[in-house]
């Protein structure tokens, strides 16, 4: 098992040896051997190193709803990456488009020619959607490492396709969608959000956050302090979750507050943290999914915060999106209290 990747590394070393030597031989002038011009044989090496890298593409795919059953008849198309050097007066190879459908256990596979990566570019069906944080991609969706001398590289396994989570969408709510990057305090201040309106607010709202971070004086750079992040829910809880989708918020669970504490000894420390959870507030009025991130490194009196929201008003649980009856705010910056009128944006 460890011959291969050690004959890789030799071959890999091999190669760019002889690559740069070659190159070197050619930027100084040197005559070269053969009939073959320097450009032409310089090509010639680049290709050779290249096919040495590069092997026959093979993938196996499943496509799965929520519920992780099989979606069938889902269209996939994809690419695969040549770094070849084509000859004098010849074009670069055109950018052939691999296509596959899914069998009705979900189940897709493409082979095509030697490459050193594979892109799958579009992967679609009607009534489906993909995770969020693609839906505005029209390509290049997923890509993996094909390259033989790399023993880090993506292994293909007829036995162990890679799974691909599609949502079929029921019946999509208009949501109240806000993004926006702001600051808070570092000193323990609480600040209350408001993610309808997407102000700060003195009192309610949806949310309410804290920072205290110890010392609150610090250089820019500064590494290893202590830092707490706290976010509540006000009048509700908060689920923590990883679900790509985030569509439908749960029944139950909910906790009243979310901690992040990062000593001084973390080996893992950062000044930065993102979580994302389901929101419960308002006594159950709104539901929603909320993405936030602390940046906790500034030495300014305030510090970086941002949040990602999608909140339904009308207490029902789906979180399932429409763009047609969606609201959308992007503040580029949140607005203060409603009810603090001397205060400047």
């Amino acid at each position: 098992m460890r011959k291969r990747p050690l004959s890789g590394v030799v071959l890999l070393l091999l190669l760019g040896v002889a690559l740069a030597l070659w190159l070197k031989a050619g930027l100084d002038g040197q005559p070269t051997a053969g009939k073959l011009g320097s450009t032409e044989q310089r090509r010639e090496v680049v290709n050779s190193w290249e096919q040495a890298r590069e092997k026959e593409v093979e993938f196996w795919g499943k496509v799965i709803d929520q519920h992780d059953g099989p979606v069938a008849d889902v269209a996939v198309t994809a690419t695969i990456t040549t770094h070849q050097i084509p000859p004098p007066g010849f074009k670069a190879r055109p950018q052939t488009i691999y296509s596959a459908t899914t069998d009705g256990n979900g189940l897709f596979s493409i082979k095509g020619r030697p490459g050193r990566g594979f892109t799958i570019e579009t992967m679609a069906i009607e009534g489906y959607v993909l995770a969020p944080k693609l839906q505005k991609r029209t390509n290049n969706l997923y890509w993996y490492n094909y390259d033989r001398l790399d023993p880090r590289g993506f292994k293909p396994d007829a036995n162990a396709p890679v799974v691909f989570r599609l949502w079929k969408l029921g019946s999509p709510e208009a949501l109240v969608m806000r993004e926006a990057d702001t600051r808070i305090p570092y000193d323990g201040t609480p600040v209350n959000f408001d993610l309808v309106s997407g102000r700060k607010t003195t009192g309610g709202g949806d949310i309410r956050v804290t920072l205290l971070r110890n010392p609150q004086d610090i250089q820019l750079g500064q590494r290893n302090f202590e830092w707490t992040a706290t976010v509540e829910a006000v009048e509700g809880g908060l689920v923590e979750s990883e679900d790509p989708f985030m569509y439908l918020a749960p029944e139950s669970g909910y906790l009243p507050r979310l901690v992040i504490h990062m000593s001084p000894d973390d080996p893992n420390w950062t000044d930065e943290r993102a979580v994302a959870f389901y929101l419960k507030s308002r006594g159950g009025r709104n539901f929603g999914r909320v993405k936030l991130e602390f940046m906790t490194g500034s030495n300014k009196p305030t510090t970086g915060f941002s949040f990602d929201s999608s909140v339904n008003p009308n207490g029902s649980r789906n979180l399932e999106y429409d763009p047609a009856q969606s609201v959308k705010g992007h503040p580029s910056r949140i607005h203060p209290p409603a009810d603090s009128a001397a205060q400047k944006p």
